[in-house]
């Protein structure tokens, strides 16, 4: 009796070590688990991806294996928009096992969408500036030559009578603007010449020599001149020098605070 049980268990064992045709045997690995978890050895896909809920404009390439896992290259990840940890360009993350992250695979659009926590997300800096080579922009020379630019507006009436043998009386006026422009700066005149029924003659409005510099943003003026002001002031004129600021020679700074909206919830 001991030695047939003796025989059923050696049996048993030589069943489990070896392995019976047609069932499965986990103690010998198959190649297809080691390409399952080596992610180079994954699928290749170019995914549009979404952040949030909102389109990035980019399509990042990604490697999915045969178990469900996303990986992609540290830089790819940073261009996205994902915060992780310094080290190579190259070397390929796997999105699971990112904390703060989740995401959906949209498999018939391609589409893989993100969803970051505040933490993992990258923040960008934008700059005009074109040392940092994020945007190109051509600089354009001011114009420092001599010239002279005359601008009118004529104004002109007839009338009479009611009887055809009554008198006609004419008038008119014009308004010039004239200015001499140089390297130094703008010479500008206003004026209204013409001819009423009272009088005739020529009305000088104002003159003034102006100056100014585009990078400091500074605004010189001489001879008949306005003072600035908000909305709950009254602007006097004057006659004299004025020196101020003028954002408006630099339209590319922004002087006035943008609305945004932002903030987090936590679900379930």
């Amino acid at each position: 009796m001991l030695t047939r049980l003796s025989r059923v268990l050696v049996f048993s064992i030589g069943v489990v070590v070896l392995g019976l045709p047609g069932l499965p045997n986990r103690l010998i690995h198959h190649p297809a688990a080691y390409a399952a978890s080596d992610p180079s050895a994954g699928m290749r896909l170019m995914l549009e991806v979404f952040v949030n809920s909102h389109p990035t404009k980019l399509i990042a390439e990604f490697r999915r294996t045969d178990d469900g896992r996303f990986f992609s290259k540290r830089s790819e990840l940073r261009e996205i928009g994902v915060a992780v940890a310094k080290g190579r360009d190259d070397e390929l993350i796997s999105l699971d096992q990112l904390s703060g992250i989740g995401l959906r695979y949209d498999e018939p659009n391609q589409k893989l969408f993100l969803e970051l926590s505040p933490e993992m997300q990258l923040a960008r800096e934008y700059s005009a500036n074109q040392s940092n080579g994020l945007m190109t922009q051509e600089q354009v020379p001011i114009s420092r030559e001599f010239g002279s630019v005359l601008n009118y507006n004529l104004f002109g009436t007839s009338t009479r009578g009611f009887s055809k043998s009554a008198k006609m009386y004419h008038s008119g006026s014009a308004s010039l603007d004239h200015r001499l422009f140089s390297p130094y700066g703008v010479l500008q005149n206003t004026a209204i010449t013409g001819t009423t029924l009272a009088k005739k003659g020529v009305l000088r409005l104002e003159s003034s020599f102006v100056f100014a510099h585009a990078d400091t943003m500074t605004l010189g003026m001489l001879g008949d001149s306005i003072t600035g002001g908000v909305n709950w002031s009254r602007p006097v004129r004057f006659g004299g020098g004025q020196i101020s600021r003028q954002f408006a020679l630099r339209p590319d700074l922004v002087t006035a605070p943008l609305p945004s909206v932002s903030g987090s919830a936590a679900v379930p």
